[in-house]
């Protein structure tokens, strides 16, 4: 028995959903990841502080998003779930023995975010490629606000040519293709995997107090390249470490140079996160002030007197 997927979604064959993919575009399973490993997962990487001036990987945050790109270095329930063989058998099923994983993260998305319509099969210039790959959408939580949508029957490669850019606008998606767009309600543990091929997004979430916690991850037939899969070691076995499908899975020996979605530094903190930012490197820089004065004008023996008094 899988501590990770449900039994009814590990009963479907893997090529039955790979010709579901091929056939419609996407397939979507509710609850197909038990809501438990998913409450390991969610302690384990929301709510984290970001990082500053820490030698170590942090979430970082954006004025309506939470992501935390480098999961794999801190939760191992979230490397089980990426390395899983379900998600290693889906691939094999897609892309035979060729592919990689090109990117993946926890990630928050908070109301007032807006995601424009987009599809993923580009390169690092933004330029439309034609190599094939998957991604898998997993929701933390039970999503019936800001639900992940796409526009069924804009992954057909016939007229790729035509496509110079692979955004549209609101306006475009509702005067062309309104009743195209498929939404994807569901309770925690809902799966979506879709080809990169699909125009979707996030649909803007109305409720003010609801955040959605989901997963994201792409596998990609080229390797080529990836984001930086950053990971601790102690997370793999020495099993793991002998199965050559796995490492190639991970990008080991493969070139990794994708710069980390998001791009994140002080200049997209949010105001909030920023003011109170500055206020702790306030108080903490008043603090080293007054102990270097301190060390200048008191003795050794003084200042041991003084730190024995606070243990106290």
């Amino acid at each position: 028995m899988s501590n990770i997927f449900n039994e009814k979604f590990l009963e479907i064959d893997d090529q039955n959903i790979i010709n579901k993919i091929e056939n419609t575009g996407f397939f979507f399973f509710e609850e197909a990841i038990k809501k438990e490993f998913l409450n390991q997962i969610s302690n384990d990487l929301s709510g984290k502080e970001f990082g500053v001036n820490d030698n170590f990987s942090t979430p970082v945050v954006t004025r309506t998003q939470y992501y935390f790109t480098h999961a794999l270095t801190t939760s191992k329930n979230y490397f089980d779930l990426i390395i899983s063989n379900k998600f290693l058998s889906l691939a094999k099923s897609k892309f035979n023995d060729k592919f990689r994983l090109k990117c993946h993260r926890y990630y928050e998305t908070k109301y007032g975010h807006h995601m424009t319509w987009h599809a993923d099969n580009v390169d690092n210039q933004g330029n439309i490629h034609e190599n094939d790959g998957l991604i898998f959408i997993i929701y933390v939580n039970d999503v019936f606000d800001g639900e992940f949508q796409l526009i069924q029957g804009t992954n057909l490669k016939e007229n790729h040519h035509e496509r110079k850019l692979n955004y549209s606008s609101d306006k475009f998606v509702e005067e062309n293709f309104a009743d195209k767009v498929v939404s994807f309600k569901g309770k925690a543990g809902s799966i979506i995997v879709y080809d990169t091929w699909h125009l979707h997004r996030a649909k803007p979430i109305n409720n003010k107090n609801f955040i959605r916690k989901s997963i994201f991850m792409q596998i990609d037939q080229s390797m080529r390249n990836s984001e930086k899969i950053i990971l601790t070691p102690d997370f793999i076995n020495k099993d793991q470490i002998k199965n050559l499908e796995l490492m190639t899975y991970l990008g080991f020996g493969e070139k990794s140079d994708f710069p980390s979605a998001p791009i994140a530094s002080h200049k997209n903190l949010p105001i909030k996160s920023l003011v109170g930012l500055i206020y702790k490197s306030l108080i903490v820089s008043v603090k080293n002030m007054v102990k270097t004065i301190l060390s200048k004008i008191l003795t050794q023996d003084q200042i041991l007197k003084i730190v024995l008094k606070k243990k106290k």
